[in-house]
């Protein structure tokens, strides 16, 4: 029978709150079953062992007393079965110690994991068949699991469990280095939705690699909390479409040396990213679409040596106080929404000219600075006269393309912004912005709105487009809104100008938004 030691860790605490018996104090050596813990000889046999005792025996803890422990191969969890228990903590006695791109840290400080060029991961979390659902909850703390920039494990931890959500998922107190991606979850394999949830990913030091956190599948991680990490050399964040979902916060990281350091693709979520540091990023500093409604508070943030970086918005409400040109960042969102601008600055448009927003809220027809609105002007609809948040005024209801509004004098280059206030009947498309010459050719189409198939039927939102004139027109040119096929939706009057010859990123494009 193996001796459990030591039977009661010192300093343990129930994390994991849940009221079993006396079998959640005990701990599991991985030196009872063998382990070496030399960095030469081969640990993953015994430390499989240890934890398929566990998992037999209802024991949570796993231990790793001082050492290197060297993986041949990764170590299996199969969460096949219900136990009474179906936990796991891991513990060591490392902190997360400091390395550099070219110096991993001391190796045999405290307790350390190490392996075999190109193995998949060092522990993976899976099931003999991924088909089927399960959860489990997992905790990881103080120990250093070093790769070695292509010469190492390719992760530390990947999960492939699917159907119920894993939670509590948590990583404190650790160190990783030089890995391709440190802790992923990957569920595209089993067809199932929902892996890891209330994810804490806190006070780790992740160090050259390339990700820190890489998810995939929908909603492979939900509820994240990414926080109070340093992440030096290529340690980037990155979830793919839908992988993330659930309220997410990432504050508090000192974020260095990345390119697209933050890439978020969320489901449907709300969330947060503020306080980090970002130094020498370049790319995306902060890149969050989201495929469903959702919301996103961010910064203030601190940026410095990040001239020329960006950081892109879409389908969300986004709330920010920051001016990201401050610090030479640019900010780009595809699509605004009257709600969704609390800025100072200027907003970059994915057509390439900018959005002046040091006034966010400015009265219909007001002047605005640095210049006036001179070049354009209101246009009524065709339907009925109709009482709306800017007044009473016609309003049309569209199911294809609405009246043409009168002709304009433009030039082939111009941009002509478009802005009116909109409400979706039914269907669940967008509103977009069309061009045409007076042949009846098209000379630009804008992109859709997001923010018409995101608001409620009936609800009204301030919808602005940009659009080219990409060909010359013998006489004059023509401008009408149209909306996705299936979508039905009312339309107020319609502000129309153009800027003329501008310099991409330079010349703003000034708009008004209504007495709301």
């Amino acid at each position: 029978m193996t001796t459990l030691i030591p039977k009661y860790y010192p300093g343990f605490t129930n994390s994991v709150n849940r009221p079993f018996n006396e079998k959640l104090q005990e701990v599991v050596s991985v030196k009872d079953f063998g382990a070496v813990g030399d960095g030469v000889a081969s640990d993953d046999v015994a430390v499989q062992k240890a934890i398929d005792y566990m998992y037999a025996n209802n024991i949570c803890t796993l231990y790793f007393p001082d050492g290197t422990y060297y993986f041949n191969q990764p170590v299996t969890i199969l969460f096949d079965g219900v136990p009474a228990l179906n936990s796991f903590r891991f513990i060591g006695t490392s902190t997360a110690c400091m390395g550099s791109a070219s110096n991993p840290g001391p190796l045999y400080s405290g307790s350390t994991i190490t392996g075999k060029t190109g193995i998949t991961s060092m522990f993976i979390f899976s099931k003999t068949d991924l088909t089927v659902g399960n959860g489990y909850a997992f905790e990881c703390s103080n120990i250093s699991f070093i790769s070695g920039l292509g010469i190492g494990p390719l992760s530390a931890f990947v999960n492939y469990v699917g159907g119920y959500p894993a939670r509590p998922f948590v990583i404190k107190n650790c160190y990783f280095w030089g890995f391709s991606k440190a802790i992923v979850s990957d569920i595209t394999t089993s067809g199932l939705s929902t892996g890891i949830c209330q994810v804490t990913i806190r006070e780790n030091n992740f160090i050259s690699g390339d990700y820190a956190l890489y998810a995939k599948g929908q909603n492979a991680i939900l509820d994240l909390d990414f926080s109070n990490n340093c992440s030096e050399g290529g340690a980037r964040i990155f979830t793919d479409t839908g992988a993330l979902g659930g309220s997410f916060r990432i504050t508090d990281n000192l974020m260095e040396g990345q390119a697209d350091a933050i890439v978020l693709n969320v489901g449907l979520g709300a969330g947060e990213i503020a306080r980090n540091y970002f130094e020498l990023n370049t790319g995306y500093l902060i890149y969050v679409v989201a495929s469903a409604p959702s919301a996103l508070n961010l910064g203030p943030n601190y940026i410095t040596n990040c001239s020329g970086a960006k950081v892109f918005v879409g389908n969300l409400y986004l709330t920010t106080t920051q001016n990201l040109e401050d610090f030479g960042v640019k900010l780009f969102m595809d699509g605004l929404t009257i709600s969704s601008i609390q800025n100072a600055g200027t907003l970059y448009t994915t057509d390439g000219c900018s959005v002046n927003l040091s006034l966010p809220y400015v009265p219909m027809l007001t002047s605005v600075t640095p210049g006036t609105l001179t070049t354009g002007a209101w246009y009524p609809n065709g339907g009925s006269s109709q009482v709306t948040p800017i007044g009473t005024c016609n309003v049309e209801t569209i199911t294809a393309s609405s009246s043409v509004y009168p002709a304009y004098t433009f030039a082939s280059g111009d941009w002509i912004v478009v802005m009116t206030i909109a409400r979706r009947v039914s269907g669940s498309g967008g509103l977009y912005v069309g061009i045409y010459s007076n042949t009846g050719a098209f000379c630009g189409n804008s992109g859709t709105t997001a923010s018409i198939g995101n608001a409620a039927i009936g609800e009204w939102v301030f919808v602005m487009r940009v659009v080219q004139v990409t060909a010359a027109s013998a006489a004059s040119y023509r401008v009408r809104w149209a909306v996705q096929s299936g979508t039905v939706c009312d339309i107020a009057s319609t502000y129309v100008y153009r800027i003329s010859t501008p310099t991409a990123n330079v010349t703003p494009i000034y708009y008004c938004l209504p007495n709301f």
